[in-house]
């Protein structure tokens, strides 16, 4: 992805961490008996965000009771059990595991929360939970719900909670309405959002009770969602090329297990939402519970619509309480860490008529300016992917093809990859957007021979001012963005790539196989022989490759594009290729890749191709 973006880290169990932990616990023992948190306080100190979501964490902790500590009896019954069910010394006998996991179970009566609270024991009960029947897990949980406020924020018994959803959500997959534990889990899960529900910004804003949250609107939904948000973007790099249709697809009622539950804790999200709408949508913790939230709604649209004027900071005349409107909201939002994200997600689930209302009047006047910003550059991406018409492709390209070396420069190709993936969906406006890209990379007016070069070295290239005297290191790695843009011209018309692919034939054979040996150049080949160029110029280009088969084929990275050249090229290369493979098809066959590879080349093509791998073979046995 483009640029560095900071990602709410994920949690552990480290010793660090829980020292730290404890020693909050300790310090709210000492603290005034009035929380210090508060709606007004927050949003008007003037000490800073860092010290609001301190403030605010502290305040979740006054929420909750002070905690029994468990016996040494029972610690030792659970090391006990960890020592028998855990992993490396587990017990084989199934019928005797169930009987364990159940006394275990029954041990935890009256004492879940202290259980689930206490670092050693909380691991064993993940374990057991992960392990246990549908009834043991309704019932495990139903006792526990009560105490889910504090489980939930704890950074112990957290773990135990995501444990819990996490064997409720593959439970409920089922939806055997009619069983005993199906009530059980109805029952459990609206005590737990009545709980979670009357607290629920001190929740979603503590780094532990953020995670919780979202397994549960998971649960609730029976939509999968992806909780850790590991430094992607949708799928990063291989959304940006797939062309299949946004993943947020309409959720259906029928889909929804508890559909009841999920709107009315919905709603308490929303209403807390609502009071603090520029905290809440920019907090590292409660911004990825509303990007949860906005997805597992995706297929209400009343409900995802007021959700957006919400986070939006709006009514249906677009300005607030506080005389904002909804264009300056975004605008901060957008220039957040993490309000982007959401704002990203906004224009995921936004229908039709909400996308093009925040096209036209909130994000086109300022496209530039967010496309160069580091955060806001992805959402002009994820605005450019979640175009609903090639009217508005057209219009946003109008905007920015006189500034595409601008955005390479400034390390934003990511909107212009994904300006050709839109491109290529609709079919619209590709031979403008190549010729844009062609003149943005070709600046010193120098010979279209360099296109590809530039574009496979594309970060080099522009590092160097785009210097008619830059020279690329073929053995540096490639630019995984450039790499990406060439694979998806190479689907164009022939007629719209014409002037890459020309590029392409005019490189020197050492630069073709230093491609080729590249993860992401080799990809570009393969697109390059896969596309509908004529099979004159793929020959032209598998015909400078002469000599080196034999050493591409014992690499497994570039073995896959010698079989696409066996493919692409005539009778004549195809002999050229078995020849060289001939030489080295004892070592070729011990490798990892060399048996199924020389198998691929048995069944490639029709009996004729068949006959000259055969032919050829014979050949180099008799010259051996």
């Amino acid at each position: 992805m483009d640029g560095n973006r900071k990602k709410p880290a994920n949690r552990s169990l480290s010793k660090k961490k829980d020292q730290n932990r404890r020693g909050r616990f300790d310090a709210e023992k000492t603290r005034q008996k009035k929380s210090p948190f508060s709606p007004e306080k927050s949003r008007h100190s003037g000490q800073g965000a860092d010290h609001t979501r301190a403030v605010r964490n502290i305040a979740s902790s006054s929420l909750h009771p002070t905690r029994k500590k468990v016996d040494a009896e029972t610690l030792q019954y659970f090391e006990e059990i960890n020592s028998l069910l855990g992993t490396g010394t587990q017990v084989e006998d199934t019928e005797e595991r169930m009987v364990l996991i159940e006394n275990a179970l029954e041990e935890t009566h009256g004492k879940e929360c202290e259980l689930a609270c206490e670092k050693s024991c909380s691991r064993v009960l993940e374990m057991l939970v992960l392990s246990s029947d549908s009834t043991q897990v309704a019932s495990f949980l139903h006792r526990l719900s009560p105490s889910f406020l504090l489980v939930s924020t704890d950074a112990a018994g957290s773990h135990v909670a995501e444990a819990l959803l996490k064997s409720a959500s593959v439970i409920l997959h089922e939806h055997d309405t009619e069983a005993a534990w199906f009530k059980t889990f109805d029952q459990a899960f609206t005590i737990i959002c009545q709980v979670l529900g009357e607290n629920i910004e001190e929740v979603i804003c503590n780094c532990y009770g953020s995670h919780v949250v979202r397994s549960l609107l998971s649960v609730l939904s029976g939509v999968t969602l992806e909780l850790s948000h590991k430094g992607s973007r949708g799928g990063g790099l291989s959304s940006r090329l797939s062309l299949s249709e946004n993943p947020a697809a309409s959720i259906k009622q029928g889909d929804m297990i508890f559909p009841h539950l999920l709107q009315l804790f919905s709603r308490r999200i929303l209403g807390a939402a609502k009071e603090r709408t520029i905290q809440l949508c920019m907090d590292p913790f409660a911004s990825p519970v509303l990007q949860a939230l906005l997805r597992v709604l995706a297929g209400e649209r009343a409900l995802v619509r007021e959700a957006l004027y919400i986070l939006l900071g709006s009514d249906k005349e677009g300005a607030n309480e506080e005389g904002k409107s909804s264009n300056q909201n975004l605008r901060q939002l957008m220039f957040d860490n993490y309000g982007s994200h959401l704002v990203e997600v906004m224009l995921e689930v936004a229908s039709d008529h909400t996308y093009q209302e925040m096209f036209q009047q909130i994000l086109t006047p300022h496209l530039l300016e967010y496309a160069v910003h580091p955060s806001a550059n992805f959402v002009v991406q994820a605005l450019i992917i979640s175009m609903r018409s090639h009217n508005q492709v057209a219009s946003l390209l109008s905007v920015l093809k006189p500034n595409f070396w601008t955005l390479i420069r400034g390390k934003r190709a990511g909107i212009i990859t994904s300006l050709l993936k839109v491109c290529k969906k609709y079919q619209s406006s590709e031979q403008e957007v190549c010729s844009s890209l062609a003149k943005a990379l070709n600046l010193d007016a120098a010979s279209s021979s360099c296109l590809v070069l530039r574009l496979l070295f594309l970060e080099g290239y522009a590092s160097s001012n785009g210097s008619k005297d830059w020279k690329p290191l073929l053995k540096e790695r490639m630019s995984v963005l450039g790499c990406a843009m060439l694979q998806l011209i190479f689907t164009f018309p022939t007629e719209c790539n014409q002037l890459f692919w020309l590029s392409w034939l005019n490189m020197e054979p050492a630069e073709i196989l230093a491609t080729i040996k590249d993860p992401g150049g080799c990809r570009v080949v393969e697109s390059f022989l896969s596309s509908e160029i004529p099979s004159k110029h793929k020959n032209r280009l598998i015909a400078k490759l002469k000599g080196h088969f034999a050493e591409l084929a014992s690499q497994m990275l570039s073995a896959f594009t010698v079989e696409k050249c066996f493919r692409a090229g005539t009778i004549d290369l195809k002999e050229a290729i078995v020849s060289e493979l001939v030489a080295i098809q004892s070592d070729l066959a011990k490798s990892k890749h060399g048996p199924h590879y020389i198998k691929r080349f048995d069944i490639i093509g029709d009996a004729r191709y068949t006959n000259v791998i055969s032919d050829v073979s014979k050949q180099g046995s008799e010259v051996k």
